[in-house]
Order: structure tokens, then C-alpha cells, then sequence
């Protein structure tokens, strides 16, 4: 993700310094995000879930080009039990949800137009981080524990088209394809017995619809709110103050 930041701001010094119109937005926003994965080893499959709050900066260029960060807090469920077939002893672990952390970068251009419409994409990436959820394992005459420690990711990449309405509403929507990365590292220990195991994921780019609008209320506040259907199902609202 840091990587992805400088490669942001290497972007962006260029387009700032030759702009004629540049706008810096500040704000909040809040998010929910379902999306459907599979493990590698195992092929089982299962539904993460995502609520962020978080802060967010962007940089608007000739209303063409946006670069945006964000980070804040991030709450992480995992939807369905997980079964883990190779620590010590195999354990099935019920669903489970953990708060943590939330990093976001996101990159938009909108060079064409065609009818009225302005056409362009998206990347945009999200990397959640949250803490280790632990289990008790009982056997017959033994104890022991089981942690598991997930990280989560997703890039995706849209291609857009969006609309200027005669009152200032702008729409927007178009097709999304969505990469998930990560894994649930698994640690079990029982007594002088202990092993690990990590289920990655393995999802490939699942397809999508992208719709939204945005407002700007006496140039000065801007209201964005976005839906994600198909496959990947989710809403987001930011507000945001522009300088």
C-alpha cells in the first residue's frame, strides 16, 4: 500500500503544476462492503464483510483527475465457520468479526466524452488490517488455544461513465471488477504440540456494477454517496469540505 501511495504523489506533481482548476477535499466517510471469496487450499467458500469510518484527502484536477487517500478504522466479519484441515488437529472455527485498521488509495480519470457523457475509470485499492481472534481447544485430556490472524485486500478496477445534470447533480456508474487478496493465518497449540496454517485466498477479478452520485452544495461541500451490486454487494457516504 505505501508503495501505491508514492506512485500517487509521483502522478500527481505534474498534473498540479500545469492545472487551471485544482480543488484539495477533506472529509469522513463511511462504508459497507460484502464480498464473496474462496480459499486456495481447500476451495471453500465464504463472504467477508467490511464497515469502515474513516478520514479521506483528495486532490481534483480540471475535473478530470482525482487522487485520493483515506485511512481509519475498519470492523472485519468473516461470514461463515472456517475450516482448517492441517495445524496439529483439524478445527472448524465459528464466524467471527474483529475491528482493526483501514488503508485506502484511489485513482480516477474522465479524459473522453461522447453525447454529453464523460467516460473514464477507476483503480482503487483497500487494504484492511484487523486483530487476532482466539479460540480455547479441548480435548479429552488436553487444552490448548487456536488464534487466527486475517489480513484482507482488494483492488479493483471500473470503467465509468458519469453525467453533469442541469441542477449540478453529477451521476455516475459502470462495470467493476474486483481482485481480493489475503489469508487467515491460523496458530494452534496444545501443550507441547503447535502448528500453523494459512488459507489464502484466491479470488480472481469478479465482475460487477458501479453506480453513484455526487453534489456540491455552495462549492464548498461535497456529498457522494455509491452503491456496489452484483457479486460484490456494498454502499458507501462521504462528505467532504473543498478548499
Amino acid at each position: 500500500m505505501r508503495k501505491a501511495y508514492i506512485f500517487l504523489l509521483i502522478l500527481l506533481f505534474p498534473l498540479t503544476a500545469a492545472a487551471s482548476d485544482l480543488k484539495v477535499l477533506v472529509g469522513a466517510k463511511g462504508s459497507y462492503k460484502a464480498v464473496p471469496i474462496k480459499f486456495k487450499s481447500t476451495d471453500a467458500k465464504n463472504t467477508v464483510r467490511n464497515s469502515v469510518l474513516a478520514l479521506s484527502a483528495s486532490v481534483e484536477v480540471d475535473e478530470t483527475y482525482t487522487f485520493s487517500l483515506s485511512g481509519g478504522i475498519d470492523f472485519t466479519s468473516v461470514k461463515d465457520s472456517v475450516t482448517f484441515t492441517k495445524v496439529p488437529f483439524s478445527i472448524v472455527t465459528p464466524s467471527f468479526s474483529k475491528r482493526g485498521l483501514y488503508l485506502g488509495a484511489a485513482a480516477e480519470a474522465f479524459p473522453f466524452e461522447l453525447s454529453g457523457f464523460e467516460l473514464g475509470g477507476r483503480i482503487r485499492g483497500d487494504l484492511y488490517m484487523p486483530s487476532s481472534e482466539s479460540w480455547k481447544v479441548t480435548l479429552r485430556i488436553v487444552e490448548g488455544q487456536f488464534k487466527a490472524d486475517p489480513t484482507y485486500g482488494a483492488v479493483s478496477v471500473d470503467l465509468l461513465g458519469r453525467k453533469k445534470l442541469n441542477n449540478g447533480l453529477l451521476l455516475y456508474g459502470g462495470f467493476s471488477f474486483l481482485q481480493s487478496f489475503g489469508k487467515i493465518k491460523g496458530t494452534e497449540t496444545i501443550e507441547d504440540l503447535s502448528g500453523k496454517e494459512d488459507l489464502k485466498i484466491k479470488n480472481r477479478f469478479v465482475p460487477g456494477l458501479v453506480s453513484g452520485l455526487s453534489y456540491d452544495f455552495e462549492d464548498y461541500l461535497r456529498l457522494t454517496a455509491e452503491a456496489s451490486l452484483i457479486n460484490t454487494w456494498g454502499m458507501e457516504l462521504s462528505l467532504s469540505y473543498i478548499f
